[in-house]
């Protein structure tokens, strides 16, 4: 005879977590940041979207611009 377990008599009475990873920071190391030295600068050399480029000029081969 199959007999069915109460679902509360499973469950574990902690929840179960990931370990946590705790970092201290400290903001003094921040209080001379220049805000010239927080932009992102472009990269060196130009990049580009590949596909973009092909739709582009297969959209100039055939005059839809």
């Amino acid at each position: 005879m199959f007999r069915a377990i109460p679902f509360t008599a499973t469950v574990h009475p902690y929840a179960i977590t990931a370990p946590r990873l705790v970092v201290k920071m400290s903001a003094i190391a921040t209080k001379n940041t220049r805000v010239e030295s927080l932009e992102v600068k472009p990269p060196a050399h130009p990049t580009y979207d590949l596909k973009e480029v092909m739709q582009l000029a297969l959209s100039e081969d055939a005059g839809n611009l």
